[in-house]
């Protein structure tokens, strides 16, 4: 288990407490419509394209946000696999890391801005059903979160967010996937739901 030492956590909790903060928008859409096509997360390892991930960033500081999420929404081994990149979760993570901490840096050069600014740690679904409705066991949803969650963490973000959970136990696996590294970090964790307040996998929000 990592341990952490981040003061930006602390003041995080502490901030938290008394005022709202506003997070970033979308990273992929916002790729797209920038006419970049390419698997986001792919792009983090990718020279010619990484300084668009920091500027997206940075548009988003100078809009206000507070907190600003890395670009690796799909970075875990099974998502990536998909793509053929699950040898390179580890620099996908870490390079994701690096460019937010980067536009943090710009943004504070030249604004001379001095507030809090917390940087979340961004994993989202893994892209497979869980059993017994599909073939991904629990235990190996765990372990795919945990390496990208020990990644994360390993490189000192100052919150994870699980994000766009459509099944209630895999938000559970991403949830103890990242106790597992950490016993402290903040995580956010956040599902689909439709206009019944039904996620796709019948978990209904007051059940959540």
């Amino acid at each position: 288990m990592i341990k952490d030492n981040n003061i930006n956590k602390i003041k995080l909790l502490d901030i938290i407490d008394k005022k709202i903060l506003v997070s970033d928008g979308a990273m992929g859409t916002t790729l797209l419509s920038a006419g970049i096509s390419e698997y986001p997360d792919s792009l983090n390892i990718d020279n010619n394209h990484i300084g668009k991930i920091i500027d997206i960033h940075l548009s988003y500081l100078e809009a206000g946000s507070d907190i600003i999420q890395t670009n690796t929404f799909g970075s875990t081994p099974i998502k990536l696999k998909s793509f053929k990149l699950e040898n390179e979760t580890k620099k996908i993570n870490e390079n994701a890391v690096n460019a937010a901490k980067e536009a943090v840096s710009i943004y504070r050069s030249r604004s001379g801005d001095e507030k809090p600014i917390f940087i979340a740690g961004d994993i989202g679904p893994l892209g497979k059903l869980l059993e017994p409705v599909g073939s991904l066991k629990y235990e190996d949803a765990v372990n795919a979160f945990s390496k990208q969650a020990e990644i994360l963490i390993g490189k000192k973000v100052d919150l994870i967010i699980i994000e766009t959970i459509m099944d209630l136990n895999e938000a559970l696996a991403a949830i103890e996937a990242t106790r597992k590294i950490s016993e402290d970090i903040p995580i956010a964790c956040t599902l689909s739901f439709d206009e019944n307040g039904v996620t796709i996998m019948g978990n209904k929000a007051e059940d959540v």
